[in-house]
């Protein structure tokens, strides 16, 4: 090879080496830019989530619910939600449940969620309580549900209860999981005559124990459609004439029919609730509530805007009735 084909090669090795350096700056500074713009979205992303979720917990925190008897007790909400679900099947997300209490037990369990494609929200909630209540939203009541007798069921050949707080835990799953949970629906959302396996959340969103009338250890446990709760069983051990008895009683969380299994017999059945805004139902579900002001930033530029949903502020900036 003569010298000047070498140095000819040589040349274009330098040049082609140079034009490589430069391609991959370019496409390390178009990483690094969608890399940050990944980033700006996840944490716009992160912030909404968090807004929403701090709105529901003040909207939750707005209900004041007082038992009708002598004693007058007023519920103790949970300090944070139980249960964080969503259904994007029929659009529903930033669903919280919570739990109210009186005297160690659950006397209402429930929350609310979102529908953002119509820009609204909802609340509801079931009574398990054996007194009359009455909800109060800011002062005005809007739920009266009656006194509640649980259908509780004795469970045959239920094991003693066990010593460690791990142990109970496990020894009520094994027990949750005997039961199955069913929701029949139909028009308009499904096909007439459809039937949903719901699927059990293994773990108890709630346990509570020392709560009177002898019970030792006490659970609810969630049947779902995706992670949106529809069955609720509460699942009590009681001491009752020196022995461990085993108790369930289910109730709802929707409106659909529902029925429960245990093994392969049926146990429970509730029908269709054709109006759950009704005040004096034992389930309520609101009438749609006007959200529009928690998506109002959404596709705008944040910039121009004077206020965004990190700032809300829940006395100024409540759902419309």
């Amino acid at each position: 090879m003569g010298p000047g084909r070498q140095v000819a090669i040589e040349m274009c090795i330098l040049r082609a080496g140079k034009e490589t350096s430069q391609m991959g700056c370019v496409l390390l500074v178009v990483l690094a830019a969608c890399v940050t713009s990944s980033s700006a979205v996840a944490q716009d992303s992160s912030k909404s989530t968090a807004a929403r979720r701090k709105y529901i917990d003040h909207l939750t925190a707005e209900f004041r619910f007082t038992t009708e008897d002598e004693s007058k007790r007023i519920l103790s909400r949970s300090e944070n939600s139980v249960l964080q679900w969503s259904w994007p099947r029929n659009g529903f997300t930033d669903g919280h449940t919570y739990v109210w209490v009186s005297n160690g037990r659950p006397q209402v369990i429930g929350g609310a969620f979102l529908i953002p494609a119509e820009k609204q929200a909802y609340y509801e909630f079931v009574s398990v309580a054996d007194a009359a209540l009455t909800c109060q939203r800011n002062g005005e009541t809007v739920w009266t549900p009656p006194a509640v007798e649980l259908p509780w069921w004795e469970i045959p050949d239920a094991p003693r209860l066990a010593e460690t707080p791990r142990a109970k835990a496990g020894q009520m799953r094994a027990i949750a999981r005997q039961f199955r949970g069913v929701a029949r629906m139909g028009p308009p959302r499904y096909e007439p005559g459809a039937r949903w396996e719901l699927g059990l959340l293994t773990s108890p969103i709630y346990r509570y124990s020392g709560a009177g009338r002898d019970v030792l250890e006490g659970a609810i446990f969630v049947w779902a459609m995706g992670t949106d709760p529809q069955l609720l069983l509460l699942l009590e051990a009681q001491q009752r004439e020196g022995a461990t008895h085993w108790r369930a009683a289910f109730t709802r969380l929707s409106g659909f029919e529902l029925a429960a299994s245990f093994g392969e017999k049926e146990i429970w059945t509730s029908p269709k609730i054709e109006n759950g805004h009704a005040k004096d139902s034992t389930w309520h579900l609101s009438q749609p509530l006007d959200a529009t002001l928690l998506f109002a930033d959404e596709g705008a530029d944040k910039r121009s805007q004077g206020s965004s949903l990190e700032s809300f502020q829940p006395n100024l900036y409540s759902f419309s009735r």
